[in-house]
């Protein structure tokens, strides 16, 4: 993109330490905490190893290498493998959980990203849960309010390449606008 404001340039090298994607949009995370309501802060990543992450404005959800995943999963006693509704493609599968009137499981917390540059960012609870949405057989739009869909990846990511999505990007732009950035 080039004009009389920008001059950005669109052929990026190879980024490391993220599968060998192409990544103009990256940021280092030094650590990465789950902040559950009302409990203690849990630590999801190991701030002696930070981690690569591309910054992907279309992409609604957080994905995370292996060991954070493992942590995310064990610290939140949510399972990647859980039963949706086969009549709704997820082209994106998030970490779901049933939500009935019975359930005595609500997912209630958020996610503070420090960067290594020592910006936090909070995503908050309303970003990172909501209920099933994808498509019907005839291609419209579904929601279904019995399953919950935490904005995490089901799967760790393929070759470490860690992305922080639309959420991520649009909890910068709010603080940006609060410091007058």
């Amino acid at each position: 993109v080039k004009n009389s404001f920008v001059d950005f340039k669109m052929n990026y090298p190879v980024a490391e330490g993220i599968g060998g994607r192409d990544c103009p949009l990256q940021v280092t995370v030094e650590q990465l905490i789950l902040r559950p309501a009302g409990r203690p802060d849990i630590s999801l990543s190991d701030t002696t190893s930070p981690f690569v992450c591309c910054i992907e404005p279309y992409d609604n959800l957080f994905r995370f290498p292996q060991n954070v995943h493992d942590l995310f999963l064990s610290n939140t006693g949510l399972s990647s493998h859980v039963e949706t509704d086969p009549s709704i493609l997820v082209l994106e599968p998030g970490i779901a959980y049933h939500n009935s009137p019975n359930s005595t499981f609500n997912f209630n917390a958020s996610l503070i990203i420090a960067l290594n540059n020592g910006l936090q960012v909070q995503i908050p609870n309303y970003e990172l849960v909501h209920p099933l949405r994808g498509l019907a057989s005839d291609g419209s739009r579904v929601l279904n309010t019995s399953i919950m869909e935490v904005q995490v990846y089901s799967e760790a990511v393929a070759l470490g390449a860690s992305v922080l999505g639309k959420a991520f990007l649009s909890q910068v732009s709010l603080l940006s606008k609060t410091l007058n950035v």
